[in-house]
């Protein structure tokens, strides 16, 4: 696999700096293991989670909740080397406007 950028401390900064609160409520998590990848997925140590999430923007004063899922990819050494995140950016979108 090619090396990548991080990219996990940009988003963060620039979360910062347009979110005025985040919550997560009800998390869900199942850790699988992927024996034989059926598509683009890697083997090995995987763990889902689902949760809902509710922002409060600084620009709108707008809040958005919605659940959001995040499957984590383990590496031999039990540390994340993979992670793909689902969410609707439509609602997101929506509380970003004025």
């Amino acid at each position: 696999m090619p090396e990548r950028p991080l990219l996990i401390p940009i988003g963060l900064s620039e979360e910062r700096e347009v979110v005025d609160s985040l919550t997560f409520k009800k998390e869900i998590f199942l850790p699988i293991k992927v024996n034989n990848p059926q598509s683009v997925e890697a083997s090995g140590i995987w763990v889902l989670a689902w949760y809902e999430t509710t922002a409060k923007y600084k620009a709108t004063g707008k809040k958005m909740t919605q659940w959001m899922h995040t499957d984590s990819h383990f590496d031999a050494n039990g540390k994340i080397d993979r992670m793909i995140h689902y969410s609707d950016r439509s609602i997101i979108n929506a509380a970003m406007t004025k």
